[in-house]
């Protein structure tokens, strides 16, 4: 069978400040933390349910709006799955809501000439409504990972 849905182990919440958000330091960290992990998972679940293996992959689409770290997540991706050294790759971030939007058409364009993994992740809520935040939620959520072409 195909491995379970994708989550972190991490603590279930991160106290901060009753008077602000966490810090932008903080939302980088737990993002670098997490990213990878929960991003590799789901690529792994998409290609166990397509049938296609990582080796077939010509290009991957990585879509977050919650943080960045360098390398990006599309390298890691990259070694941890033994994708091709030639995979082309692209990172459509902090576009907000609007980004899986233009992650999937990306994806579904590049599918016509070649395999394409595409892989949208948002490690916890790393982010504020405006208002002061007391905890900050720290459960991950990978909203869409997909093998198209």
């Amino acid at each position: 069978g195909c491995p379970p849905t994708a989550t972190s182990n991490g603590p279930s919440e991160v106290a901060v400040p009753a008077t602000r958000g966490p810090t932008a330091g903080v939302r980088m960290q737990f993002f670098a933390e997490h990213a990878l992990p929960l991003a590799r998972q789901a690529a792994e679940r998409a290609f166990c349910y397509s049938g296609i293996r990582p080796s077939d992959i010509t290009h991957l689409v990585v879509v977050t709006c919650t943080g960045f770290a360098a390398p990006g997540i599309d390298v890691g991706l990259i070694q941890e799955l033994n994708l091709p050294a030639t995979t082309q790759r692209i990172q459509v971030g902090f576009m907000g809501c609007h980004g899986a939007i233009n992650g999937l058409r990306t994806a579904q364009a590049l599918g016509s000439s070649g395999r394409v993994v595409g892989v949208q992740v948002h490690p916890g809520c790393a982010t504020s409504s405006g208002k002061a935040l007391r905890k900050v939620s720290r459960i991950p959520a990978v909203v869409m990972a997909s093998v198209v072409g």
